[in-house]
């Protein structure tokens, strides 16, 4: 297994998800909560966090959702960033003359931390699914899923390049649930003609949700566990 947490990727299989959405959702949960319970009183840690101006929108909010209740030390390492954007902003509107852009005041040195570890993670999810791929046991379980989505497909495809994945295999495969979802999004329009509508099913309904996660996913999919939601 080329990484601790390749399991995510098991239980990303059974999900009905996008296997690697699954995953990478799972993985950045639990690197935020280890960030939170024991990094950020780390001097670097927090100096990064500033650098980036703390963390993008989708990973700030995350966060927040992560420590539930107990928020008042989001909200004190946020006020310390904004003691330094206050002085910052002090330092700039004292100049006799600007003497850069005014966006340059605000603009960050890093990017958010949680974006950069997902960077990092998910070449290793890539590798470990595709070692799952080799097997015929994994190609089975992996047929039964819902697969990756395409955006995590093309992923898979550069990683699949470097360690000599069956790339033929992978397109093969999303041309087969690409050619399912085109023919029943057909089916769903030709019954919305009152003529044909008597053979709408139930389930007809979903195709467009699932077209849509076909490309790009399925945002949020996993439920933070339920330590994660007590306070801290």
């Amino acid at each position: 297994m080329t990484d601790l947490f390749g399991f995510d990727l098991q239980d990303g299989l059974e999900s009905g998800h996008c296997a690697l959405c699954f995953a990478m959702a799972r993985h950045t949960r639990r690197w935020l909560d280890s960030v939170w319970k024991e990094g950020r009183r780390d001097p670097e840690t927090r100096k990064r966090f500033y650098a980036s101006g703390g963390f993008c929108p989708r990973h700030a909010w995350l966060l927040r959702e992560l420590v539930g209740e107990s928020d008042a030390a989001i909200a004190d390492l946020y006020g310390h960033l904004a003691d330094k954007d206050l002085a910052r902003l002090h330092d700039e509107l004292g100049r006799r003359r600007q003497r850069r852009r005014c966006a340059d005041v605000l603009r960050r040195e890093a990017d958010c931390s949680a974006c950069t570890e997902e960077t990092e993670a998910l070449p290793r999810k890539c590798v470990f699914l595709l070692e799952l791929l080799a097997t015929d046991s994994g190609r089975e379980k992996y047929e039964r899923s819902a697969g990756v989505c395409l955006l995590h497909l093309v992923d898979l495809l550069d990683a699949a390049e470097h360690v000599e994945g069956d790339s033929r295999y992978l397109l093969q495969d999303a041309q087969r649930r690409l050619s399912e979802l085109r023919g029943r999004v057909a089916d769903y329009d030709r019954t919305r003609d009152y003529r044909w509508a008597h053979e709408r099913r139930q389930s007809d309904r979903q195709v467009c949700t699932e077209i849509i996660e076909q490309y790009v996913g399925a945002q949020p999919i996993v439920s933070p566990p339920t330590h994660l939601r007590r306070g801290r």
